[in-house]
């Protein structure tokens, strides 16, 4: 009750008392970054999720992680422990993980969550083409053949020619798979 009030001297009091050393020392050792860094630091609100996340209370955990700005470890939890997290948690993180540029980690997140068509734009935007087109394959069949032209595509801008080839391929996009194979100077795939 205490960590989740951020009153840490008296969190590491009442461990201490309880004959809890351990975790006495460590809320010591947070209190001395505290006093360093201000209670608001995203390294203290780590520190104290990870002493909620051990000890099973993982809603709180949650929310000290978004509080310091670590929507990737919210997330963590919630695929790895199976929690019951509120509707708008899960938005707060996933909104987070988005503006955070983690789109490949909101996509994986989404999916999770069972929101495909969420996850199928976050890997497009994320440039995860890959897990974007499995999932295509899975739930989005229509959209395959445009995501392998993406990737492709993609791929061009990056100066990937001779991996763009066999995306233009599976797309059936044959002028721009020959194009890519020339420009690559992969005579053999041209033809």
């Amino acid at each position: 009750m205490a960590i989740e009030q951020q009153n840490l001297i008296v969190a590491e009091r009442c461990y201490a008392a309880l004959g809890n050393i351990a975790k006495a020392d460590y809320l010591r050792k947070i209190n001395k970054l505290v006093a360093q860094e201000g209670i608001g630091n995203f390294r203290v609100q780590a520190k104290l999720a990870e002493v909620k996340e051990r000890e099973g209370d993982y809603n709180t955990a949650i929310a000290l992680y978004l509080k310091g700005g670590l929507p990737a470890k919210a997330a963590n939890v919630v695929s790895t422990f199976n929690v019951g997290v509120p509707p708008d948690q899960l938005d707060k993180i996933s909104a987070q993980l988005i503006a955070s540029g983690m789109l490949e980690k909101a996509g994986d997140f989404y999916e999770k969550m069972n929101v495909l068509d969420r996850a199928l734009d976050c890997y497009v935007k994320g440039h995860a083409f890959r897990k974007a087109v499995d999932l295509a394959r899975r739930a989005f069949q229509s959209h395959v053949v445009e995501l392998e032209e993406q990737w492709g595509d993609w791929l061009v801008s990056q100066k990937q020619l001779d991996l763009s080839i066999e995306h233009y391929v599976q797309a059936g996009i044959f002028t721009k798979a020959i194009e890519a194979a020339l420009n690559a100077r992969k005579w053999n795939r041209a033809v």
